[in-house]
C-alpha cells in the first residue's frame, strides 16, 4: 500500500509500465463506483448512493471500514512512514487503499495445488501463497454467470465457482523453454473450453454479497440476492425495550448484569439460517436469546437454566468468551417456556425485522426492484447502493415470512384446550 501511495499523482514518465496503467484506469469515474471514496462527496443530498443505504448494514459496515481506513492512515501510517504519511492526504490514501484492495489478487505461490511436484524444502526459493499486484493479472475482468438453482451451501458456492472461462494458477515452464531452469514455476492464465475469436477471457474473484463485492470492487451483480444466501441483514435487540424488561430474571443471574449484555444483541442474519448445511446461524441465535429471555424468568439461576435446558450465552452470561462462534443457545423444548413464551419470543424477533424494514430508506421491496428494472441509470453508483439496499430488503422479507408461519403455528397450538398454561416438556 506505501510503495503504491509513494508513486500516486507523480509524474508518469518516472512510473513503471504497470502502475501506468493502473493509473490511467483510475478515472473519476472508476472511483465513483467504491463507498470508500463517496465519504468524500455531499452525501446528505438527496439522490446520492449514500442516502440510497439510509438504515441499512451495509451502511453500518462502510462507516464502521472507512473509520479503520482512516485509523491506518493517522495510526499505522505515520508510524512506519513517517515522511511519506506527511506529504499524502488522507483522500490519497482512501483512493490508492481502493485501487490496490480492487486489485490484489493472491499469488498461489509455490505450494498451490496446481503446483509441480515438489515441496518447499525442496525448493526454498518458492514463496507460498501471498497478496500482490501482478501485472496483466489485475486487469482481467470478473465474470460468472447465474446459477441455475439456489446455491445455500459453501461446497454448492465452491463448485459454481469453477463455472469461470479462466483459470489462474502456477504451472511449470513449457517443456524446452530457453532460459529457464528445470524446477522454476511460471503464473499461468488459461481458458477451459475453445474460445471464439475476440471472445473475453475473465476469471472469478469471488462470490460474495453485493454489499461485499461493492466495497471490494466496485460492482455488484444482479442475482446474488435471490440465488445464494451471501446476503444479510442486523438484528438488534434493546434491552430497555424488551417487554418485561423490568421483571427479574433469576435465570440470567444478578440483575446488574442485563445492561451488559447490550454490545451482545446484535445479530447478522442471513436468509439461508435454518437451511441444511448453511453455516450461517444467525437466525437461530436471535430466536435462542428470546426464548431465553422468556425462560430466565422462570429458572431459579443461570445453573438451572444451562443444566435443564442448555443455555448457553455471550459477555457475562456466557460459559466462554465474549463472540464465542457457539453464541446463544437453549433447547427446544425447554421446561421454563410454556406455548405462551414460545411464541412470545418469535414476536420479540418478529419485532427486531419490522424495526430494521422501517429504518430503510425508499419504499417497499417491489418499489425498489421496480427502480432496478426501470431502465439505464445515469450514476452506476446509486444503481449499486439501490441493488444492496434491495438485497436486505429481500432478506427481510424472507424472514418476516418465516416468522409469520411460525407464529401461525404457535396460535393454532394456543387454541387447543389447556396449552397455554402447560410447559412445552409436558406436551
Amino acid at each position: 500500500m506505501a510503495f503504491v501511495l509513494q508513486r500516486y499523482r507523480r509524474n508518469s514518465s518516472k512510473q513503471s509500465s504497470h502502475l501506468r496503467d493502473l493509473f490511467r484506469h483510475w478515472t473519476a469515474k472508476s472511483k465513483s463506483r467504491f463507498p470508500l471514496l463517496w465519504l468524500q462527496d455531499a452525501n446528505e443530498k438527496p439522490g446520492t448512493p449514500w442516502t440510497q443505504l439510509q438504515g441499512t448494514t451495509a451502511l453500518e459496515a462502510y462507516d464502521f471500514a472507512a473509520q479503520g481506513v482512516a485509523r491506518e492512515f493517522q495510526e499505522l501510517l505515520s508510524v512506519v512512514c513517517p515522511r511519506l504519511a506527511g506529504r499524502r492526504s488522507l483522500q490519497d490514501y482512501q483512493e490508492v487503499w481502493a485501487l490496490v484492495n480492487s486489485h490484489v489478487v493472491t499469488y498461489p505461490g509455490g505450494d498451490s495445488p496446481e503446483s509441480a511436484v515438489g515441496t518447499a524444502q525442496a525448493r526454498p526459493n518458492i514463496l507460498g501463497p501471498q497478496s500482490a499486484l501482478i501485472p496483466i493479472f489485475d486487469l482481467v475482468n470478473h465474470h460468472l454467470a447465474p446459477p441455475d438453482q439456489l446455491l445455500r451451501t459453501d461446497t454448492e458456492l465452491w463448485e459454481h465457482h469453477h463455472g469461470t472461462v479462466g483459470r489462474y494458477g502456477i504451472h511449470p515452464p513449457t517443456p524446452g523453454s530457453v532460459g529457464q531452469e528445470p524446477h522454476a514455476q511460471m503464473l499461468h492464465l488459461w481458458a477451459d473450453r475453445q474460445l471464439k475469436r475476440g471472445e473475453e477471457i475473465t476469471d472469478v474473484y469471488g462470490i460474495k454479497s453485493n454489499e461485499e463485492s461493492l466495497w471490494t470492487w466496485g460492482f455488484t451483480l444482479p442475482w446474488i440476492h435471490n440465488l445464494t444466501c451471501l446476503s444479510r441483514t442486523r438484528l438488534s435487540l434493546q434491552v430497555a425495550e424488551l417487554p418485561g424488561s423490568g421483571q427479574q430474571r433469576p435465570g440470567f443471574g444478578h440483575a446488574g448484569l442485563l445492561p451488559q449484555l447490550q454490545p451482545f444483541l446484535s445479530f447478522s442474519v442471513k436468509p439461508c439460517s435454518l437451511h441444511e448445511g448453511s453455516s450461517d446461524h444467525g437466525l437461530l441465535q436471535i430466536i435462542a436469546f428470546a426464548r431465553s429471555w422468556y425462560a430466565a424468568a422462570s429458572a431459579s439461576s443461570p445453573q438451572a437454566l444451562r443444566a435443564t435446558c442448555g443455555f448457553q450465552g455471550l459477555g457475562p452470561l456466557g460459559v466462554g468468551e465474549a463472540g464465542s462462534s457457539s453464541g446463544w443457545q437453549l433447547a427446544e423444548p425447554c421446561a421454563y417456556l410454556s406455548m405462551a413464551d414460545e411464541l412470545a419470543a418469535l414476536r420479540v424477533v418478529s419485532a427486531a425485522v419490522t424495526a430494521r424494514q422501517a429504518g430503510l430508506a425508499g419504499g417497499r421491496l417491489e418499489e425498489d426492484e421496480q427502480l432496478l428494472q426501470g431502465g439505464a441509470f445515469q450514476d452506476l453508483a446509486v444503481r449499486d447502493a439501490l441493488v444492496v439496499r434491495r438485497d436486505e430488503k429481500y432478506v427481510l422479507r424472507h424472514l418476516g415470512l418465516w416468522l409469520r408461519s411460525r407464529e401461525k403455528s404457535f396460535k393454532s397450538s394456543l387454541g387447543k384446550p389447556g396449552v397455554s398454561r402447560r410447559r412445552r416438556s409436558e406436551l
